[in-house]
């Protein structure tokens, strides 16, 4: 990501981010894109502006937020928080020194960073059988003063992902409603953590005057921060002539998985890989996010195949 202040200290600060996938060739170097793909560093003649995607502008007394910082911190669960620090101003024009905030940091379905933080609520029919057949109401609302605000930017509403309970064994009494501000219990995420294929690496080398040795290492990245993955297997499968054989890696903690694949008789000039499965204990695989090899995504649905040549 190149995140950074836009426009006048003096009365329009907005803190702006552009991102490049990091399997891309020339990356950190750029180029940098907004969400709409737009290339953040050639100015925009029907926008009459360089593309950028806003991460924070002024929000109640914290005016004109400028020159951010990030870091990063684990909880006591293990958990990764993202954090974003900035200057502000509580004032315009200001008569005092600027003020430093931190806000915690949040990713979206598309793995862009956000100050929006999640709330999910649970209706659970198992635990509540009277609601089967019954309009349920869900209402969102501020109990801050009289001139706070609230505001949503996405609502999604999802049945059947969670885990029935059992009454019996889970309830001592019947369940209340606890009214605002009272905190709501830690409930289950619903948003499923992903991983892809972020970078690729294909080679071949010959063995001896007989024989060829194809060589494929994959770098396995976590979608909400392209970060590696540790312990996900992935396995493939590949034919040399009219024989199919299986192999399998697991990723290390730089998220490479290195296919330890047989040599190859020089009668064939190729091999086509083909993607078995990608297993992930903590989440599920993507591979509409993989790098691209050749124009497209490698391993994906509409590239399945990946030829390896001598």
């Amino acid at each position: 990501f190149a995140c950074g202040t836009y426009g006048s200290m003096e009365d329009s600060y907005t803190i702006r981010c552009c991102r490049q996938n990091s399997s891309e060739p020339n990356a950190p170097r750029g180029p940098y894109k907004d969400k709409n793909n737009k290339r953040c560093a050639e100015f925009d003649t029907a926008d009459g502006r360089y593309p950028s995607s806003m991460l924070l502008g002024p929000d109640g007394d914290h005016l004109v937020p400028g020159h951010p910082h990030f870091w990063r911190e684990y909880g006591q669960g293990g958990e990764e928080m993202v954090f974003l620090g900035y200057d502000h101003r509580t004032e315009i024009p200001s008569v005092k020194e600027d003020a430093m905030a931190i806000r915690r940091l949040f990713f979206d379905n598309d793995g862009w960073p956000t100050i929006w933080m999640p709330i999910h609520v649970r209706v659970d029919t198992g635990a509540l059988p009277d609601l089967v057949g019954k309009q349920v109401k869900l209402e969102l609302s501020s109990s801050g003063d009289n001139l706070s605000k609230i505001a949503f930017d996405h609502v999604e509403i999802s049945d059947g992902q969670f885990t029935t309970y059992n009454p019996t064994t889970q309830m001592t009494a019947e369940p209340t409603i606890p009214t605002l501000p009272t905190s709501m219990p830690t409930l289950p995420p619903v948003l499923t953590a992903t991983v892809y294929i972020g970078d690729i690496i294909v080679g071949s080398k010959p063995v001896g005057s007989k024989k060829w040795k194809p060589k494929l290492k994959i770098y396995i990245m976590k979608s909400s921060s392209a970060d590696p993955v540790k312990g996900v297997k992935a396995t493939i499968q590949f034919t040399a002539g009219s024989k199919l054989k299986v192999k399998s890696c697991k990723s290390k903690s730089n998220g490479s998985c290195v296919f330890k694949l047989p040599n190859i008789p020089n009668k064939f000039d190729s091999i086509d890989v083909v993607l078995k499965s990608i297993k992930w204990k903590n989440g599920e695989y993507n591979s509409g996010l993989n790098v691209e090899f050749d124009n497209c995504p490698v391993f994906s649905k509409d590239c399945e195949t990946l030829p390896i040549f001598k």
